[in-house]
């Protein structure tokens, strides 16, 4: 009889709980019998009016609404809102929303809500809707005993198909998703159910993400197959439930989580309690756009229980050298392949061991190649396919087999190109890490010390790898409104474990301001593929800078400094040599100057024709038009064109021919651009024929010096102040170095090897004011060289064969140039310092030479070139 009292108690608890469980909870819950099976994604509102007031008040609102599948959701609870719901000022309703795949390139949303909320019977609605004076048009037909209803007006843009099922109200942009809802409704319980949990009060939405079926969205976002990343996704994680909240710093995030049993590594992972270290930022480049962090307090407990192939396999060398942390990371992948700018770091009890146990992987699975230095770190080529593969599952181990290691105190840091590895010990050197970076520090150090896994991702910068790798339809909205989704970063997400649950929060941070870090400034897309290296020009109105390229289709384009297009034109072939900026009238209006094979034009800033231009030529140009400065006459440009037929013409600045050049003959060919220079009050015309000739003319054509070379000209020659006085220089096919002055004396200089395929260039790389050093390309190396010795050499990694080199300004340091080199075989650019190292930010993907200018008169080094999806971008060197 004593037990009576606390059974009965514990029986009318169960009644209580059951009553408010399925009295309260369970009306909700039936609005999730009409999800269709394939949801990707389900949103739960209580009340449209809070999250609409929530997000329409909220700073992130002017961004968000410029994405895509926002403006989506929102035009779809719009139409709901002002057509089929009662006033809801004293009701609190449940709306769903879920995202569902309805092609290979789209995505539409299904509502559902409570049919008790419609303003009136539906039938009565639909009588209503048809005798509207707004020109509403009804349709019907039936799906499986119900009346789908579809609704068209002008101002839908297309028709809105709904019904009732149930208690349930269902509706749709898509036809298709209400009658798949029809045919999927759950007349048992709802496949849902088991995740669904009563909501907070305060909360804005709540969303339900359904990782088995995140694969449906490759095609919408993906061009290229396969592509893992959602696969990756839907291994690890079957669902995942987020309260979130809208506030001024972004949207903050709570929730639970449901891993896949066969992910044994993670789900041993949260069943221990984090450590409260995280350390391994400190070694870590700042612009890391990806992170995946792992701390747990004893990996060995971890490993005794794990029984798949990776563990086994690791197993075999022991795993006792494994520290607390570990962590997966892209820094910003500037190739569109996320895994060319990969890293994986652990952190070590043992140095020397764990050194061991990578040096026995390489020799079990592959030749080993001898270490090399860079500044005081071993570079040491490794494979490390089994350690990254146990670590992160076997997508990522597969980029690891051919990999490179180093040793940071007691870290692993691990790459997958000797290149990036270097990227990041230089930027470690340099102090510019992870954990000095606000965007990362402020949402990351302050988090749970109990957490198991953490991932940071920045969007700002992964617009190269999203771009390269976007559909039609995401990359277009990608160009167009980046700026929105950067601002919108960086995430953060924690994960542990509480009892039975993984629990989840975070935060999606917005950046009102632009001192997040970034270095895409912009990217316009253009009709064809660039053919030329970008020129930048200044507006004589503004003194801004604008860019003027051509593309493949011939058609020249003037952008402004934002990327916008000002305006273009066909020019129907093919621009030779680069177009010039002149004063053709000497009022201080700026007009462009340049030819075709077969005319000569004058555009003024508008883009139309001046003075008569364009002019045909006489014969067909070789190559680009040189200008010579005339100061003794009032408007001061000649021009010099060579010609087939062993011509070279000579031009006014009104398209006149001079005097002497009418053509000028016995010159031999010319393929060289014409060079021209004053000194001491005299001008000269350089003339270097396909023979190696070098000769001298005065303005009136008359020849004043020459000298004989023999050997014929590769690269592009120049000339040179050397000591004051102007020397040409050149490259012969013999491999040597040349050396003219103004009187035709010569001497040489052999700097480099022969090669097949060499070019030439020289400037002030060292800002030696007396001399111009010398750049090379030969064997495929770039050589930087003095007129006496070498200074340097490189070879570019992973292949990239230089095929262009120039010189490039540093705005940061004016009296130094820098090296740029293009790739046409990877079609990459690089940038070189005086010592022939390359640049941090290096390389990037491009099918064009680049320019260096303060493009935003800011003093920042702003980089611009063609890219690989027929645009042009300008890109922020740090």
């Amino acid at each position: 009889m004593k037990l009576k009292w606390p059974l009965g108690l514990l029986i009318l608890l169960f009644l209580i709980g059951t009553f408010i469980y399925y009295g309260w909870f369970y009306e909700e819950r039936l609005l999730y019998k009409a999800i269709p099976n394939d949801a990707v994604m389900i949103m739960e509102l209580q009340n449209l009016d809070s999250l609409q007031t929530a997000l329409h008040q909220n700073i992130v609102w002017e961004d968000l609404q410029q994405i895509d599948w926002v403006n989506k959701v929102d035009k779809t609870y719009s139409v709901l809102d002002s057509i089929f719901l009662k006033d809801r000022q004293a009701v609190r309703e449940t709306v769903l929303s879920s995202l569902h795949v309805t092609k290979h390139d789209d995505y539409e949303i299904l509502l559902v809500v409570d049919k008790a909320l419609l303003q009136a019977p539906l039938d009565l609605m639909i009588r209503q809707l048809e005798t509207d004076r707004q020109a509403y048009k009804v349709y019907s037909r039936t799906v499986r005993g119900a009346t789908v209803f579809e609704l068209e007006h002008p101002q839908l843009g297309k028709r809105f198909s709904f019904a009732t099922k149930g208690e349930n109200f269902i509706a749709s942009f898509s036809s298709h998703l209400v009658d798949e809802s029809l045919v999927d409704y759950q007349e048992g319980t709802s496949r849902y159910w088991n995740m669904t949990k009563r909501i907070s009060p305060h909360t804005d939405a709540c969303f339900y993400f359904n990782f088995p079926k995140f694969p449906l969205l490759k095609s919408l976002f993906f061009n290229k197959e396969p592509n893992n990343l959602f696969h990756l996704l839907s291994e690890q994680v079957k669902w995942m439930r987020w309260e979130m909240n809208f506030h001024k710093g972004g949207i903050g995030f709570g929730g639970n989580a449901l891993l896949n049993q066969e992910n044994q590594l993670y789900n041993w992972v949260l069943r221990q309690e984090g450590n409260g270290a995280m350390t391994i930022p400190k070694i870590l480049p700042s612009n890391t756009a990806f992170l995946a962090h792992c701390n747990i307090n004893d990996y060995k407990e971890i490993h005794d229980q794990l029984d798949n192939k990776w563990a086994e396999a690791f197993g075999t060398y022991g795993v006792d050298w494994i520290g607390k942390e570990w962590a997966f990371g892209l820094t910003e992948p500037t190739s569109g392949d996320a895994f060319l700018e990969s890293f994986v770091v652990l952190d070590v009890h043992d140095v020397e061991r764990a050194s061991d146990v990578v040096a026995k992987l390489t020799t079990v699975n592959g030749p080993v190649h001898a270490p090399k230095k860079y500044h005081s770190y071993q570079v040491i080529h490794g494979d490390a396919s089994i350690i990254v593969g146990h670590l992160f599952g076997e997508l990522a181990g597969s980029h690891y087999k051919d990999a490179y290691y180093t040793f940071i105190d007691h870290y692993l840091l691990l790459a997958s190109t000797e290149h990036h590895l270097t990227v990041l010990i230089k930027k470690y050197l340099a102090q510019k890490t992870l954990d000095r970076f606000e965007d990362f520090t402020d949402y990351v150090t302050s988090r749970d010390s109990s957490t198991n896994i953490l991932c940071y991702a920045n969007i700002g910068l992964m617009q190269q790898l999203l771009i390269r790798n976007a559909s039609t339809a995401f990359g277009e909205d990608l160009r167009l409104n980046f700026d929105s989704y950067k601002k919108i970063s960086p995430f953060v997400c924690q994960l542990k474990k509480e009892r039975r649950d993984v629990v989840t929060d975070g935060l999606i941070g917005y950046a009102e301001s632009e001192e997040v870090l970034k270095t895409l400034l912009w990217s316009k897309p253009l009709g064809d593929k660039i053919m030329m290296s970008p020129q930048v020009i200044t507006n004589y109105r503004t003194q801004e800078k604008e860019i003027i390229v051509q593309d493949q289709s011939n058609m020249l384009y003037l952008l402004s400094k934002n990327g916008n297009v000002i305006w273009q034109r066909d020019i129907k072939a093919p621009i030779l040599g680069k177009i010039h900026q002149v004063d053709f009238h000497n009022n201080g209006q700026l007009q462009f100057l340049f030819n075709t094979e077969s005319s000569i034009f004058l555009l003024n800033h508008e883009g139309g024709d001046e003075y008569g231009f364009p002019n045909g030529l006489a014969r067909k140009a070789i190559t680009g038009l040189s200008i010579a400065r005339t100061s003794n006459r009032r408007v001061n440009y000649d021009y010099f064109i060579p010609c087939v037929g062993k011509e070279l013409y000579g031009y006014q600045y009104t398209g006149v021919p001079l005097d002497r050049w009418r053509p000028k003959y016995k010159l031999s060919t010319v393929k060289q651009p014409i060079l021209y220079f004053e000194h001491e009050g005299k001008g000269r015309i350089v003339v270097i024929n396909e023979k190696g000739n070098v000769i001298f003319l005065d303005r009136e054509g008359k020849e004043k010096a020459r000298a004989y070379i023999g050997h014929k000209i590769v690269g592009t020659p120049q000339i040179d102040r050397r000591n004051g006085e102007p020397v040409v220089v050149l490259l012969a096919q013999n491999g040597k170095t040349y050396f003219v002055d103004r009187f035709g004396e010569k001497w040489s200089k052999k700097l480099t090897p022969r090669s097949e395929y060499m070019q030439f260039l020289s400037d002030n790389i060292l800002g030696d004011a007396n001399q111009e050093e010398l750049i090379y390309i030969a064997d495929n190396q770039i050589f930087i060289c003095n007129e006496r010795e070498r200074i340097a050499n490189t070879i570019l990694p992973d292949g990239a064969i230089p095929h262009q080199i120039f010189a490039v300004d540093n705005i940061t340091d004016k009296e130094v140039k820098r090296v740029g080199v293009f790739c046409e075989n990877s079609e990459q650019i690089f940038l070189l310092d005086k010592y022939g190292n390359i640049d941090e930010d290096f390389p990037l993907p491009a099918t064009t030479p680049f320019v260096i200018t303060d493009l935003l008169g800011s003093g920042q080094n702003i980089l611009i070139a063609g890219g690989k999806d027929n645009n042009v971008f300008a890109y922020k060197l740090k």
